[in-house]
């Protein structure tokens, strides 16, 4: 019951045999392309952690003296509902022997984050650079955990001796 194909039904079933295999190529090697890219990627990641891990773990001594210090430095928050008005009160206090102009304090509320539990408060200050500049280097001492979360500075339009920087300013205290 089988018939003979012509000499054209062959060259057609050969021509349609052979683009099936071409696409069929395509959509393989296209497969094993995407997978090698991907896995060049995350060689590249996994080769980046491990040079990472390689230098931590040559300077392992120094970190585990670092998160001694750390421990031993960091203050523990003992009263949250006056944490912010003491960070306020330390700003003052600084502000007022570095001759910066505080404006508008505005106190923050308690974060809980997994490296530290962090209280804030952001004001608009006004003072000269150097004011500033000795402001900053006072509050940033690493015995106080202070950080400058955010700080965004101008010249005051009208002298231009003096700046104007809106600050959010963070103190770290250890988590429990």
């Amino acid at each position: 019951m089988s018939t003979q194909l012509s000499k054209r039904e062959k060259v057609l079933a050969t021509v349609v045999g052979t683009v099936v295999l071409i696409v069929l190529n395509l959509a393989v090697i296209s497969y094993f392309m995407k997978n090698q890219r991907r896995l060049r990627v995350e060689l590249d990641a996994k080769t980046q952690q491990l040079a990472t891990n390689k230098l931590l773990f040559a300077d392992r001594e120094m970190w585990t003296e670092r998160e001694a210090w750390l421990k031993k430095v960091q203050p523990k928050l003992e009263n949250e509902g006056k944490a912010a008005v003491n960070l306020k009160d330390e700003i003052d206090e600084v502000a007022k022997k570095t001759n910066l102009q505080v404006l508008e304090p505005q106190l923050g509320t308690i974060e809980r984050r997994p490296q530290a539990t962090t209280v804030f408060v952001t004001i608009n200050a006004k003072a000269t650079k150097e004011a500033l500049r000795d402001f900053l280097y006072e509050m940033q001492s690493p015995e106080r955990s202070i950080v400058f979360e955010t700080a965004n500075l101008q010249f005051d339009k009208d002298d231009k001796t003096m700046m104007h920087g809106v600050f959010r300013i963070a103190k770290w205290f250890a988590t429990k």
